[in-house]
């Protein structure tokens, strides 16, 4: 689902699916428009998915991840231990956007 447009409605929606799904390995949502409201969801479902491998939430555009998303991605990890593999940046996307 990389670079597909999803926004924070969709990232919600991709939240509820995780929530309740336990076959899903690899979730990919990079360079999208999901601000910190989407990553607080997706955060939360994370936390009760235990088949999830590997996630990439990398160079939303336009974004910025606010102090308390980048906290609760970080909350994640206290409570799933699948999750092997994390890939989490906003910065590098806006300062492509800022020398353009």
């Amino acid at each position: 689902m990389a670079g597909c447009g999803l926004d924070n409605w969709c990232a919600g929606v991709i939240a509820t699916f995780l929530a309740a799904n336990n076959s899903v390995i690899f979730l990919n949502v990079d360079n999208n428009f999901i601000s910190s409201n989407g990553i607080f969801a997706l955060a939360n479902a994370l936390k009760e998915n235990a088949s999830l491998r590997a996630v990439t939430i990398q160079g939303q555009w336009k974004f910025t991840c606010s102090h308390e998303a980048a906290e609760a991605v970080l909350e994640v990890f206290r409570h799933n231990t699948s999750i092997t593999q994390f890939g989490f940046s906003f910065a590098l996307r806006e300062r492509q956007i800022a020398q353009k």
